[in-house]
């Protein structure tokens, strides 16, 4: 009778073992997928608002000038990003990435825009006959790059973006008349 008993007991005993071995790996499971989703929903993320050029005008260098917002929950740290400046050529079908990040240091807090410059020193300076071209609209000129920053929760965020100038835009600023490209490949967020 005590065996029989005894049987009974680590059966059943083995069997709320194992069910309560199924309800803490669903309640581990259940937290991290919260977890993620808390971080997902609570992260910075930055929205591109536009790109201009500063000193921009025959003999000059242009400055590429970024607008960006924050449009997360918490602090944005931006750390690096590259910009690439083409004449003539326009943007390639297929988009090359770039390794050489220029360093940059700026927190953008939750709801705030802010505007970061590339100097450009090395890049094309615009001749009289090239900004006559430009302003006639027979000379191709696109910008592409993109933007790393730390978002928060260990999360590395990236913004590429790739703009043609449009002499066309006549409503805008003649250093503001940049559209988005619709290639694929140039502009996402991470």
């Amino acid at each position: 009778m005590v065996a029989i008993f005894t049987g009974f007991l680590v059966y059943y005993s083995h069997r709320g073992w194992r069910v309560a071995k199924v309800a803490s790996d669903a309640a581990k499971e259940s937290a991290a997928i919260a977890r993620e989703a808390m971080e997902i929903a609570e992260r910075a993320y930055l929205r591109l608002d536009g790109l201009f050029f500063d000193s921009f005008g025959p003999a000059l260098f242009p400055t590429v000038v970024i607008k960006l917002t924050n449009v997360g929950r918490i602090p944005a740290t931006v750390n690096g990003w590259y910009v690439f400046i083409l004449t003539e050529t326009g943007l390639p079908k297929d988009r090359e990435r770039n390794d050489t990040w220029l360093p940059h240091c700026a927190v953008i807090h939750s709801g705030q825009q802010v505007t970061i410059a590339n100097p450009n020193r090395n890049g094309p300076r615009f001749t009289n006959d090239t900004w006559q071209k430009i302003l006639a609209g027979t000379f191709s000129l696109a910008v592409y790059g993109a933007i790393r920053y730390d978002a928060g929760f260990n999360c590395v965020g990236e913004m590429g973006f790739g703009f043609t100038y449009k002499t066309g835009l006549t409503r805008r600023q003649i250093n503001e008349r940049f559209a988005l490209t619709d290639i694929p490949g140039y502009n996402y967020s991470t």
